[in-house]
């Protein structure tokens, strides 16, 4: 469809103005998006560039997007799809450089065919993996010396660990005979004074008595 009396009619399916179609198009091409043209130049309008178009509208009206964002996120869903985006058909400079560059290179590297053998590729994958199981080989008692290592320190480790728990369990039990002799000698005394206490007191109750009686011993008589 092209440009010319479309424009209006595709706007009005996309729920848009005909000046906002444009801006649609204009931002696309900004970004490399190319539209076919007529031969006056003015854009053909294809289902994918209707499509685009539609989605273009929904992530800025659904998902807030600015145009530039929505832009982007077109033109990288187009770049996964498995139809080629609509590009410019001519590859740049840069590009064709490159794509010399690497040929150049792989012919360079290309291998005569009196200098190695047929099956070159085979054999340096099998050269590879005798390499790499080699490596493992080499790599597997250091491992192993490794880990008899790591396991040899921690031995040592629960040996001290044992050893100061029962250092530590010794003093423990030191220490509660200790309190123990302590608290019964300190009862013993307590004992003791409680009792000589109690002695002092009944004899002092007893002299009044016999001072009455006359049963004072001799010698307190004839004092």
């Amino acid at each position: 469809m092209q440009e010319t009396g479309v424009t209006t009619e595709i706007a009005k399916t996309l729920g848009v103005g005909a000046s906002t179609l444009r801006k649609y198009a204009a931002a696309l091409e900004e970004k490399g998006y190319v539209f076919e043209r007529a031969v006056n130049q003015s854009r053909i309008y294809t289902e994918q560039d209707i499509e685009s178009f539609r989605h273009l509208k929904s992530l800025m009206r659904e998902n807030n997007m600015t145009m530039a964002e929505a832009v982007e996120n077109v033109l990288t869903e187009l770049r996964h799809q498995e139809e080629p985006l609509p590009f410019p058909k001519e590859a740049s400079p840069d590009l064709m450089a490159l794509v010399e560059e690497v040929t150049a290179a792989s012919v360079l590297q290309k291998p005569g065919p009196s200098h190695e053998p047929e099956h070159a590729p085979v054999a340096v994958e099998v050269a590879v993996e005798e390499a790499a199981s080699d490596q493992e080989r080499i790599d597997a008692p250091l491992q192993w010396e490794e880990l008899h290592r790591r396991i040899a320190e921690l031995e040592e480790q629960q040996e001290k660990l044992l050893e100061t728990h029962s250092d530590l369990s010794a003093r423990l039990e030191e220490q509660r005979r200790w309190i123990k002799e302590k608290t019964e000698e300190e009862r013993d005394r307590q004992l003791i004074t409680n009792l000589r206490s109690y002695q002092g007191r009944r004899k002092k109750a007893r002299s009044p008595l016999f001072s009455i009686f006359g049963l004072l011993p001799r010698k307190s008589r004839e004092a």
